[in-house]
């Protein structure tokens, strides 16, 4: 992994930790939001497109894809069954398996309804 990416990561991982007391907080008993997060399938998403996390655009929307249409990325699905995600550029093109990209999007609808929560 490239400096840049372990920096987005690192910065990723900060909100996401501020966000984690919150839901304490508000959930001594519940759910945390870091362990949702770090090692799950929206992280390494995140990390095969190189897109960082953004939870304001993810409290807003209602799946993964339009979420990722909110900070600029396309999904195709591909006859051989995977995603295609495409960025701003021409050169930013990224190929996502279909098993990755589904169990992202389950867990992306719980991250989703904690942050809403939160925010």
């Amino acid at each position: 992994m490239s400096d840049g990416q372990e920096a987005i990561l690192s910065t990723d991982l900060k909100m996401v930790r501020v966000l984690d007391d919150k839901l304490k907080r508000r959930y001594p008993d519940g759910v945390s939001l870091m362990h949702t997060i770090e090692g799950g399938k929206v992280l390494e998403l995140h990390r095969q497109i190189h897109q960082s996390f953004n939870p304001n655009a993810c409290a807003k929307s209602l799946e993964l894809t339009d979420y990722l249409w909110r900070v600029g990325r396309v999904c195709t699905l591909e006859p051989g069954g995977g995603i295609t995600v495409r960025g701003s550029t021409p050169d930013d093109i990224y190929n996502v398996g279909r098993k990755l990209f589904r169990e992202a999007e389950e867990e992306y609808r719980l991250i989703r309804m904690m942050l809403v929560e939160v925010i």
